[in-house]
Formats: C-alpha cells, sequence, structure tokens
C-alpha cells in the first residue's frame, strides 16, 4: 500500500519521464473503448424508463433487465480498465479522480488488480438481476 501512496505523488507532481508520458498516451488509447462500454452502459440505464414511460406501463422485469444491463457494460468496462492498467503498470481512477489521479509504475498494479476483481463482482450481480428479471 505505501508504493501505491508513493506511485500516486510522484504522478500527482506531474515529474514523468518521456517514456512514462508516451505510455500514459498508450494507455489513454488503448482505455478509449472501455469509455464507449460506459457510455452504453449509461444509455441502457436510461433505456428501461424511457420505454416505460413510452408504453405507459410498469413492469418490474424491464427494470431488471435494464439494470442487468448496466451493471454489465459497467462490469465489462471496469474488467476492461483493470487489465489494461496491469499490462501497462498505469493506473487512472475514473471513479474517484480525486483520490486517485494517476498512479505509475508497479503500485498501478493494485489499482488494476482492485478494478479487475470489482468489475467480475458487478458482471456476478448483472447475471442476479437478470435471472431475477426473466423469472418474474
Amino acid at each position: 500500500m505505501n508504493n501505491f501512496i508513493a506511485g500516486w505523488k510522484k504522478a500527482y507532481r506531474h515529474d514523468l519521464t518521456p517514456e512514462e508520458k508516451e505510455n500514459l498516451t498508450k494507455y489513454y488509447q488503448r482505455c478509449r473503448k472501455t469509455y464507449i462500454v460506459w457510455i452504453l452502459a449509461f444509455l441502457s440505464l436510461a433505456g428501461g424508463p424511457i420505454y416505460m414511460i413510452r408504453k405507459e406501463i410498469f413492469n418490474p422485469s424491464i427494470f431488471y433487465f435494464s439494470s442487468s444491463l448496466f451493471l454489465l457494460f459497467l462490469g465489462v468496462g471496469f474488467i476492461w480498465n483493470g487489465k489494461i492498467s496491469q499490462q501497462m503498470k498505469i493506473f487512472h481512477s475514473e471513479v474517484f479522480p480525486s483520490l486517485y489521479p494517476l498512479v505509475i509504475g508497479a503500485a498501478a498494479l493494485f489499482g488494476g488488480k482492485i478494478y479487475f476483481y470489482l468489475g467480475w463482482a458487478i458482471v456476478a450481480i448483472s447475471v442476479i438481476l437478470f435471472l431475477i428479471g426473466w423469472w418474474i
């Protein structure tokens, strides 16, 4: 954990080497697909209520399906971001940017693993919600 904080302090001061700056550019290019998946997540979250308002019905299974899709896309985004963070040893938290704005080096593996396993937990919850929506 101390390495994680030390890596955060180094990146926060912005004293990056040219190699680290190049890796950071590659990291953001590889993370573009996760941002697209997160946009899809929020669109799917809005899709269920919009459908119910237009049809003037309330169906709990539609609520569960839209919530399930939201969590599925969100979890996949977390998994991809965690894998990229572990491979490139760069971690940037979109969820808590004020806490962990940027971490570089071996300490970034810690943040990447958190995102990776959190993503799988979110995907598991989305599968459970999907099954509940199907059951109803």
